[in-house]
């Protein structure tokens, strides 16, 4: 129910704001109706439930045993043959007073479970990444269709004119046939572009579980200097990486678990209470039992298994801290790669925005020159076509940008619906 309330309540946002989703808004769906998530959600809440079976053994254990049936015997006494119905009951009580195990796979329970929200967790992320992957390829498609259109409609102008100056004697058929080929291969990219477009809002739409009509915005944009934080900051961050922090958790697992096994050395105590009644003829059977007594289990010899099971143990305690080890490097050859990344995006950004901002000067020339009847439409197209070209390129840029910032807040824990919002404010509501 609070699922269908929560999809009912985006759906209304959605329409309300004429059928455009924000990429929070998608994450935010796509956390409560992705399949693969909601299995994993599921299975961590399964493991919260072995902390309890955990705790259990610590608490009295009570057991109430009923039999009953035909019972025939011969007493040395007697010598007579006894047929009757016989009925027993047994109320049986027991107490852990020294079991150190119990108390140790409580711990582990706890930190496997700690490590299973974990993993929850960098799920959770991995999904956001993949929804603003989808969500980007939409923004791109949607730039791509329009640039494409625009090329189209500058080399359909082009094509024209090449055939008006060809039925003039102004242009050979060479030229003609040369606008015929760039035309029929501009009308194919516009019609690729735009099955790519369906085909990523249709991809989209399954992540979230909506059909993708319109995004908020096709156009990215923001500042530089918002970005210029320190490869140090985030090198600080890593102790949050989430494969670090559940290769911890298994470590502290593996540790207990290595406690546990020792613990087979150590004698056990238990306190027993039991009552007990027998429904017969036999006049000299019990016809009640009352017993109150302290059991001690005292391990002698084992054929070395216990100690084996320790060995193993350590061995795989040390296998988990050597995989922590490892989750630091593979942590830390990732950020290395990121931010080579993003480095290389923002001279590329840098780059492309002086370029942007050229053609739209240029553009706003050729206009002008064209009223002057310097220059005609189909310049200005061309003028157009290229600022679109060089625009979808620095756009493809900032949305790569956005995912690269994306990834450094996965690798460093802080992938949230929050702060995906901080981001895409950052992008793509300037």
């Amino acid at each position: 129910m609070k699922r269908i309330l929560l999809m009912l309540a985006y759906t209304g946002i959605v329409l309300a704001a004429d059928s455009s989703l924000r990429l929070g808004e998608a994450f935010d769906l796509a956390l409560h109706h992705e399949p693969g998530y909601q299995v994993s959600t599921y299975k961590t809440a399964s493991v919260g439930e072995v902390i309890h079976q955990a705790e259990s053994k610590l608490y009295p254990q009570a057991q109430l045993s009923m039999s009953g049936g035909k019972y025939g015997y011969e007493a040395y006494y007697n010598h007579q043959q006894v047929s009757e119905i016989y009925k027993t009951y047994s109320l049986s009580l027991m107490q852990a007073i020294y079991h150190p195990e119990y108390l140790r796979t409580i711990d582990q329970s706890r930190s496997r479970f700690e490590g299973a929200n974990e993993d929850l967790k960098k799920q959770s992320q991995h999904l956001g990444l993949e929804v603003a992957r989808g969500y980007v390829k939409v923004l791109e498609s949607e730039n791509n269709v329009t640039k494409s259109d625009m090329q189209k409609s500058f080399l359909t102008a082009k094509y024209q004119k090449v055939k008006n100056m060809l039925d003039l004697g102004l242009a050979n058929k060479l030229d003609y046939l040369d606008a015929k080929i760039s035309l029929d291969r501009a009308v194919s990219d516009w019609t690729s572009a735009k099955r790519e477009l369906q085909s990523s809002k249709v991809q989209l739409g399954h992540m979230i579980g909506y059909p993708i009509d319109q995004l908020s915005n096709s156009h990215p944009d923001y500042d530089l200097k918002q970005l210029r934080a320190l490869k140090d900051a985030w090198m600080t961050k890593l102790a949050n990486n989430p494969d670090y922090k559940i290769a911890e958790f298994s470590k502290k697992a593996a540790k207990d678990e290595v406690d546990i096994r020792f613990y087979d050395h150590y004698p056990k105590v238990d306190l027993n209470l039991n009552r007990s009644e027998n429904h017969t003829n036999d006049p000299i059977a019990h016809q009640y039992d009352n017993k109150a007594l302290v059991q001690v289990s005292i391990p002698l010899y084992q054929g070395g298994y216990t100690s084996s099971r320790v060995q193993e143990a350590t061995l795989l305690l040390n296998a988990a801290d050597a995989n922590v080890e490892y989750s630091k490097k593979i942590a830390s050859d990732r950020l290395e790669d990121l931010w080579v990344e993003y480095e290389s995006l923002i001279e590329s950004i840098q780059v492309l925005q002086d370029s942007e901002y050229s053609l739209k000067l240029y553009v706003e020339a050729v206009e002008k020159s064209e009223k002057e009847g310097v220059k005609s439409a189909v310049d200005v197209l061309e003028a157009k076509a290229k600022y679109e070209s060089i625009r979808a390129d620095r756009d493809a840029a900032v949305f790569n940008l956005l995912i690269n910032q994306l990834g450094l807040l996965d690798l460093t824990g802080d992938l949230t619906v929050e702060t995906i919002k901080d981001i895409e404010r950052m992008f793509l509501d300037s």
